[in-house]
């Protein structure tokens, strides 16, 4: 009989929202172990911001993508606790969750991911505050309505 495997999917910036976690942390040990690792780590509140928002400083690229690294990871862990030892055919993950799938497979560990994804969400930063530009997405809606939004 084969083996059955999983696969790990982790997911990009856009996947947050106030409130990740704090069931976790309130419910699992190790959730509440890793959210304060990350404030430690990276010296800040990040647990707080994730917990309680506001949503406008969570959307924050240097808030969201570490948020969402550490969420993605404690839900990781919280399976391996459930679940048990599993065997993982792969992991991927979706831009920042490309970060996120190397520390799953032990490329690196929980700290050192983190603060790469911190330098990440700063250089990012700081491309963004040197170009004019913007970003949107559009769920659904007319061909019509999506070429006029865009400007032709």
């Amino acid at each position: 009989m084969m083996e059955r495997r999983i696969a790990l999917l982790f997911a990009g910036q856009g996947a947050q929202c106030v409130g990740m976690g704090r069931d976790l942390a309130e419910h699992f040990p190790v959730a509440a172990d890793l959210f304060g690792q990350a404030d430690e780590i990276l010296g800040r509140n990040l647990s707080n911001i994730a917990w309680n928002g506001p949503i406008e400083e969570l959307t924050k690229t240097s808030n969201c993508q570490p948020a969402l690294y550490v969420h993605s990871l404690v839900s990781l862990a919280i399976l391996r606790e459930i679940a048990g030892d599993f065997p993982v055919a792969g992991a991927a993950g979706l831009s920042l969750g490309e970060i996120t799938a190397h520390a799953a497979g032990g490329t690196f560990d929980f700290g050192t991911g983190l603060k790469l994804v911190q330098r990440r969400a700063e250089f990012m930063d700081q491309a963004c505050a040197a170009t004019l530009g913007g970003m949107a997405a559009m769920m659904g809606g007319l061909e019509n309505d999506v070429r006029q939004l865009a400007g032709d």
